[in-house]
């Protein structure tokens, strides 16, 4: 089965409501052993889980075969719900176990739907985009460029070096549990997001 990678970030990791910017990189690898990657960004205001949320989903528009997809971010809020409730949230009309309207339901319903005749496999922690994804949100912030998911459509040759088993190297390049759940204001995040290198 075909596989894509799919690294998630946001601009900012506070939990509360902002305007941010988000992100997603899709790598996978052609026959010839080389690695291409194609991304998109949009500004958006919400929460740290929303964009993410709706950047996987933008992402998943984007894949046209089945494939065996790797959703690699810092979130494990959104990937243990991946992991564990989005099957059950569809089968129960998108409501909690006490029926209570699930949030972010359209976005979940938009990743279920974009999922069908995939197989979705979660990777926590930072990855191998992460700090070149920061750097692209303040780039564009400092430009003062319009985000819209209508850039960098066209699949780009991955310019970094790649073992020849790649499958082995991006495994490697997700890891750790995340640390962000745990800090409550922007500056706890931004320091912990500053002491982590990979």
């Amino acid at each position: 089965m075909f596989r894509i990678d799919i690294y998630l970030e946001s601009s900012s990791w506070y939990l509360g409501v902002r305007e941010r910017r988000g992100g997603y990189v899709m790598a996978y690898q052609r026959e010839n052993g080389e690695l291409f990657t194609v991304e998109g960004f949009e500004k958006i205001n919400g929460t740290y889980n929303h964009v993410l949320l709706h950047m996987l989903a933008e992402a998943l528009k984007r894949v046209q075969k089945p494939s065996e997809i790797h959703i690699c971010s810092a979130n494990s809020y959104i990937l243990d719900m991946l992991d564990n409730y989005l099957p059950i949230w569809a089968k129960n009309g998108w409501k909690t176990s006490r029926g209570q309207p699930i949030k972010e339901k359209e976005e979940w319903e938009t990743i279920w739907n974009r999922s069908r005749g995939h197989i979705l496999i979660t990777e926590r922690g930072l990855h191998e985009f992460s700090h070149w994804m920061m750097d692209e949100f303040a780039r564009k912030e400092r430009e003062g460029k319009v985000v819209d998911n209508s850039v960098d459509k066209a699949e780009k040759l991955h310019k970094q070096k790649c073992d020849s088993d790649f499958r082995g190297n991006m495994e490697k390049t997700c890891q750790n549990h995340r640390r962000a759940h745990k800090y409550k204001t922007e500056k706890e995040v931004e320091d912990v997001y500053k002491d982590k290198r990979i």
